[in-house]
């Protein structure tokens, strides 16, 4: 069995679980052991073992003993430690990119990768449809650009029976994600039941902010991932707010999550690009007063039917393939960097 090592950062954290759900669909096909960095600001219980390390050295030194077959990490800002730790031990590294490392600013410094990403030791990279442009802005090679949908465990969420009547916002509480619209929009429609699954960071603040306001707002202790199925079903529509000053919201799990469970969504028109990401399966506002005209209604059910298969697009089972088969032509021809990588065989 090939052997996959992860090099990740504060792995595992509650906000971060499309990496818990990429090495669930793997485990079994691979042999996968984990190395992290940082500290998780609120862990999830259930996570595959890991390695806690502190320095660079560290991570190398590990990753050589570990004899991996392939390194996969995510995030671009970890590509300079990925690729050095590749290249210690002779073999290829392949990544998952999301939003926040690709938009805004973030963009600036993608040139900066450029010669590890098309390096001989970079297998491929995975990013979002409207990313492609960005990677070939800063001239990474194109032939190693996999476009691909967010991933969330479809068959968890997917669920055609009644919706809840309440409204819903969910994710890590950031400033990007600029909850303090959804406690406004709360305060604005005392009529209807508003929830807010706000994950760790600054969730303070906004606690503090909806007790100002008179409490609009239920603040949702952290629910485990696993639990959250069940906690959308109570809601008719999530409202995904975000900062258009900050506009490094990219395309959310959540928004899939919903579609998958019959919730309708309305997300803040942060870049032109979401229109494809919805499929025509929600709506996108400029205004929190826009966001309450939509939510006043009922998910129309046509909108509700498009969702369930737009949802479908990002089921990592769909698509896992897209990644191991990185993994499978990298480990199968002859680099001429060692053993691993040579010898051919598939996961």
């Amino acid at each position: 069995m090939r052997k996959i090592l992860y090099i990740l950062h504060r792995y595992p954290q509650m906000s971060e679980t499309y990496m818990e759900t990429e090495i669930r669909a793997l485990r079994g096909r691979f042999e996968i052991e984990i190395l992290t960095t940082g500290k998780p600001d609120l862990s999830y219980e259930w996570h595959h073992p890991y390695t806690a390390l502190a320095g660079t050295g560290e991570i190398i030194q590990a990753a050589m003993r570990a004899r991996p077959d392939v390194i996969h990490g995510h995030y671009t800002q970890m590509i300079p430690l990925i690729a050095q730790a590749a290249r210690r031990a002779g073999v290829p590294f392949t990544l998952r990119t999301h939003s926040f490392d690709v938009f805004g600013p973030a963009q600036e410094k993608l040139p900066a990768y450029r010669e590890e990403v098309n390096g001989e030791h970079c297998a491929g990279i995975l990013g979002f449809p409207p990313t492609l442009e960005l990677f070939a802005r800063a001239g990474w090679d194109m032939r190693k650009i996999v476009s691909c949908f967010p991933i969330i465990e479809y068959d968890w969420f997917y669920d055609r029976s009644p919706n809840g009547d309440a409204i819903m916002n969910v994710g890590a509480c950031i400033p990007k994600k600029k909850m303090d619209d959804f406690v406004q929009l709360g305060r604005s429609m005392p009529d209807k039941t508003f929830n807010l699954y706000a994950l760790g960071y600054y969730k303070g603040r906004i606690e503090k902010l909806n007790a100002e306001m008179g409490n609009p707002v239920r603040v949702i202790p952290p629910v485990q991932p696993r639990a959250m199925p069940a906690e959308y079903k109570k809601h008719q529509w999530l409202v995904y707010t975000g900062n258009t000053g900050l506009p490094t919201v990219g395309w959310p799990l959540a928004v899939a999550e919903a579609q998958a469970s019959g919730v309708g969504v309305c997300m803040c028109r942060v870049r032109p690009d979401l229109e494809e990401y919805l499929g025509g399966a929600g709506h996108l506002f400029d205004t929190i007063e826009e966001a309450a005209s939509i939510i006043r209604n009922p998910v129309p059910d046509e909108m509700r039917e498009a969702g369930f298969a737009q949802a479908a697009k990002s089921d990592i089972h769909a698509h896992v393939d897209r990644l191991v088969d990185l993994w499978r032509r990298a480990y199968s021809r002859d680099t001429g960097s060692g053993g691993a990588a040579r010898s051919p065989g598939s996961g």
